[in-house]
């Protein structure tokens, strides 16, 4: 008899974890509209009390119990024939239910484990995302800086082709005062402010003579009068030319 109240109870507490069906509602008074029916793709949820792996591990505990119970009772022995027949069953059939809660419990799990390979190759994509996009503003910043590079190299060969340009002009306009103060003058003195020579050419000779001047002096002096001389090229005075008077008694 403690054996039978002891499966009793089991069973009672095997149906209260089972979910309970939900109450059927009121008639009311004013008709309702019949709910849409739902579509076949959508499967039929029935709502469960605990969550279905906490629910399986409570149903393989009991059915652990279960198969354990005729172990701890103490049973009359030797047992009539039927009820030893009824108890084979039943341990077959809680056998049988301990390896298909064993069977759900493995299928949960491995969808856990595919759920974890799932984040983790989402995470490895993020992360080879983030990396391409790191690439990408790498390579940004390399071509930025090539470009800035490519301005500066094109300002360098814009302010030098503007110096050569300057300094042909100022070549040219040498010339030019070489020329005019040649042609103006009858005979002219070069003198060189570093050097020690004074040398008197005619107007031709002179023109000619400075273009081919075989060292570098400080200053060109240009004389044509005997009051003023001009400064035809200096590599140390900021400004030319200029009109100085000149002691003719150096010379």
């Amino acid at each position: 008899m403690l054996s039978i109240g002891l499966w009793l109870l089991l069973l009672l507490l095997l149906l209260l974890l089972l979910p309970l069906p939900l109450p059927l509602p009121l008639p009311l008074p004013l008709p309702l509209p019949l709910p849409l029916p739902l579509p076949l793709s959508l499967p039929l949820q029935l709502p469960l009390p605990l969550p279905l792996p906490v629910l399986l591990l409570l149903l393989l505990l009991i059915v652990l119990l279960l198969l354990l119970l005729p172990l701890l009772l103490p049973l009359p022995l030797p047992l009539p024939l039927p009820l030893l027949l009824l108890l084979r069953i039943v341990l077959m059939l809680l056998l049988l239910l301990l390896l298909l809660l064993l069977l759900l419990l493995l299928l949960l799990l491995i969808r856990l484990l595919i759920r974890l390979l799932l984040l983790l190759l989402l995470l490895l994509l993020l992360l080879l995302l983030l990396l391409l996009l790191l690439l990408l503003l790498i390579l940004l910043l390399l071509l930025l800086l090539l470009l800035l590079l490519l301005l500066l190299l094109l300002l360098m060969i814009i302010i030098l082709l503007l110096l050569l340009f300057l300094l042909l002009l100022a070549m040219l306009h040498n010339l030019f005062l070489m020329y005019h103060f040649v042609k103006t003058g009858k005979n002219c003195y070069i003198y060189f402010l570093k050097g020690v020579k004074n040398l008197n050419f005619s107007a031709i000779k002179v023109l000619f003579n400075w273009i081919s001047i075989g060292h570098i002096t400080d200053a060109i002096v240009l004389i044509c009068t005997k009051q003023h001389f001009v400064i035809i090229n200096s590599f140390n005075m900021p400004q030319f030319p200029w009109k100085l008077t000149f002691d003719w008694s150096y010379v």
